[in-house]
């Protein structure tokens, strides 16, 4: 369930996204700025209640089991979330 509803979550946050994207090209600056700042938070707390735990759950657990190359996409995945998700940090 938490998974469909972060799924749910991402498409919304996505959509959101692009029109943000659009307030900025009609220089609505500052609700280009509230509308791209509250999806990077609420993505925040998608990743420390739904993505973090089942990473750690999932993941992470089976490294020492198993040959990294079936957590290649995962840990892909993560690295370019944490890398996206600093960026957005920094520059907001």
């Amino acid at each position: 369930m938490a998974a469909d509803v972060n799924l749910v979550v991402q498409v919304v946050m996505a959509v959101t996204l692009v029109v943000g994207g659009v307030l900025a090209r009609r220089k609505h600056y500052r609700a280009h700025a509230i509308t791209q700042t509250t999806v990077l938070l609420l993505n925040l707390v998608m990743i420390a209640t739904v993505m973090w735990p089942s990473t750690r759950q999932q993941v992470t657990a089976a490294f020492p089991d198993v040959s990294g190359k079936y957590f290649a996409a995962p840990s892909i995945h993560a690295a370019l979330g944490i890398a996206a998700e600093l960026l957005g940090c920094l520059l907001a």
